[in-house]
């Protein structure tokens, strides 16, 4: 991905031994580690869906497999994110552009883009999997996911990812995950739904149903 995926050539992805950002940097759309995560999310999870288990899995990853397992996962990559940079308006946005600061507005002092804070990028990739086994084509998850509020310095995720300076520590990547899928089809977090009401409440400081108002206008419709 790293030489054929225009979105992690170069410097847009950074490789340093931390898994976030540092505030000077302008240019990264990620870092390495989080690259890393992405990949191990989307390929863990066909491994599974194929009969694997945790361990088999495990022991999959220790040794190099079959040049056709590796053509078969790495095209099975190549296909999940160039239907992400398709289908999703800001990282076309920042592909096109080629100057130093080309991630300053994605990235920056104000918030910007939930997409170009590691924490978030493997919840959302973890989302559209959770999509596409709703029979889902990789082209409808990536519009359907493009069509839902990013910007962490708005509602429904001030207070929750970003505190108005800067990203929460500890945020719960579960409640990133749930809040994703519950402005996408909130049918999705079936028994969950409480519970995220429950995690985002707590998280605001604000009482249950003053949650649920809060983020009533953001429910995603039942059926996809």
């Amino acid at each position: 991905l790293l030489h054929s995926c225009k979105l992690f050539v170069g410097d847009n992805v950074l490789n340093h031994k931390g898994k976030q950002i540092p505030a000077a940097n302008t240019s990264a759309f990620t870092s390495l580690i989080t690259l890393y995560q992405c990949v191990d999310i989307l390929v863990r999870w066909d491994m599974l869906k194929k009969g694997y288990t945790s361990r088999q899995y495990k022991n999959f990853l220790e040794q190099r497999p079959e040049d056709t397992v590796i053509s078969e996962l790495s095209g099975r990559c190549d296909e999940f994110f160039s239907k992400f940079i398709e289908h999703t308006p800001a990282i076309r946005e920042y592909i096109e552009d080629e100057s130093i600061y080309r991630a300053k507005k994605f990235r920056n002092p104000e918030g910007g883009n939930i997409l170009f804070r590691p924490v978030a990028l493997t919840e959302y990739c973890i989302v559209a999997l959770i999509l596409e086994k709703e029979n889902m084509s990789l082209d409808k998850v990536f519009q359907k996911l493009s069509g839902v509020n990013l910007q962490i310095n708005e509602t429904p995720w001030l207070g929750i990812i970003w505190d108005g300076k800067k990203i929460i520590n500890r945020v719960s990547r579960s409640l990133i995950r749930d809040l994703l899928l519950y402005m996408v089809c909130s049918r999705l977090l079936g028994d969950r739904i409480d519970k995220f009401y429950e995690e985002y409440s707590s998280a605001a400081n604000i009482s249950i149903e003053q949650a649920k108002e809060k983020l009533m206008p953001f429910q995603g419709e039942d059926n996809l």
